[in-house]
């Protein structure tokens, strides 16, 4: 069995390694009690087993020491496949995603998430501790980490644990704990727009968006053209109800990432505050020219030709937006307002019932149901709905309204 000694790779009977481009002398080495062919040109050769390798990917992971460098690789993969997954594992990003679904799937993403990062984490760390035991062994520094063709230095490999740690913590609404490891990250590396920018998001999620908008400038600091970094600033922009400053942050990253749906869409819903309908709809066109399945540009636009009063239109990409998405609440709430003001007040019926389905506890969705049976006159099914309604938000003066006239009205008939 023959592998590069600079990558790991499996070779056949090839002279060079078609992974890294490294040629060398042939070396045969002992591993466990087998003969190992090895290309290589030097003497000072180890090849052993990592004792917690099977705990990384459910295979024995083999390491060589070459100066301040650990090779990792797994003598036994034959179709390389455990090489590509340590590779993508040392690759791993440690940037969030930012939030491109509506709420009924947030949770549901965040819990994939925060089990995915949580392996990476432990994986890595396993990685760490057992370099750390082996510096110890043999009395040198290891410096850098290698998996076949892919290099990561030590610190940055513990810079991305403890990011990853904070990840973790933020796909569990974890903030406080979240924060408390970006900046642990930060003390080590200031200049890691990583951190920085996760840091800033998580401060987004908090509603502490001046902070958030902080942490987004630092980041651009080192690097102006993150793309990312400034569609989160003017995401805070936003809900700041600066309007006008987060499109310029939108554009400013559209001409790094053109094809950028999620900015298309959030520039969309920021002309949409400013009333600016036409703009708006132009906005989620581009999104859905880009991802034609963008449930959320879908349920916007459909939002924006209701503020319109292009119900049928609405209703259209409500229904595109369904198909993709069937448990999308605002999205079957949103159709029934459409039907509601087109007459269509069973059908309207039918939508609200389907998202209080879905969310039982969806208050709007209880008292537009109420809207509806009182247009139908049916008061006392109007009654019940704004009593459910306001039995979730007690304080909402336009349901306690719609309750007084649907009241006055049952008296009347």
């Amino acid at each position: 069995m023959k592998h590069c000694h600079n990558c790991g790779y499996r070779l056949s009977t090839e002279k060079f390694c078609p992974q890294c481009g490294y040629k060398t002398k042939h070396t045969e080495v002992k591993n466990n009690g087998k003969n190992v062919e090895i290309l290589d040109n030097k003497s000072n050769l180890t090849v052993n087993g990592i004792k917690n390798g099977k705990n990384i990917l459910d295979n024995k992971i083999d390491y060589r020491i070459e100066g301040n460098a650990i090779h990792l690789h797994v003598l036994d993969d034959r179709s390389n496949s455990v090489l590509k997954k340590l590779q993508k594992l040392m690759s791993i990003s440690i940037q969030l995603e930012p939030r491109s679904s509506l709420s009924n799937k947030v949770e549901e993403t965040h819990r994939v998430k925060s089990e995915e990062t949580n392996a990476a984490y432990q994986r890595i760390r396993i990685i760490l501790d057992e370099s750390k035991k082996i510096e110890k062994e043999i009395g040198i520094e290891i410096k850098d980490i290698k998996v076949g063709v892919v290099k990561v230095s030590k610190n940055d490999l513990i810079l991305k644990v403890i990011i990853l740690n904070g990840n973790e913590h933020y796909y569990k609404n974890e903030s406080v704990d979240a924060i408390k490891q970006y900046d642990k990250a930060l003390e080590i590396q200031t200049n890691s727009v990583e951190a920085w920018t996760n840091k800033g998001m998580t401060l987004g999620h908090m509603g502490k968006y001046h902070e958030a908008i902080e942490c987004y400038d630092r980041a651009l600091e080192i690097e102006p053209n993150y793309a990312l970094a400034l569609y989160n600033k003017g995401s805070a922009l936003g809900n700041l109800g600066k309007y006008h400053e987060a499109i310029e942050c939108y554009d400013k990253a559209l001409e790094i990432e053109p094809n950028y749906a999620l900015a298309w869409s959030n520039k969309g819903v920021v002309f949409g505050n400013l009333g600016n309908f036409n703009e708006e709809i132009e906005c989620y066109d581009k999104a859905l020219e880009i991802e034609p399945n963008y449930a959320l540009a879908l349920y916007n636009k459909g939002s924006a030709l209701g503020n319109m009063g292009k119900y049928y239109e609405a209703i259209e990409c409500y229904y595109k937006a369904l198909e993709i998405d069937p448990n999308n609440v605002e999205a079957w709430a949103n159709k029934g307002s459409a039907l509601g003001n087109l007459g269509k007040y069973h059908e309207a019926i039918e939508c609200y019932d389907r998202a209080l389905e879905i969310e039982p506890n969806y208050a709007l969705a209880w008292s537009n149901k109420g809207l509806v049976f009182g247009n139908l006159g049916k008061y006392h099914e109007a009654i019940e709905c704004y009593n459910k309604a306001l039995e979730i938000d007690p304080n909402n003066v336009e349901t306690l309204n719609n309750k007084r006239l649907a009241m006055t009205n049952l008296e009347k008939s």
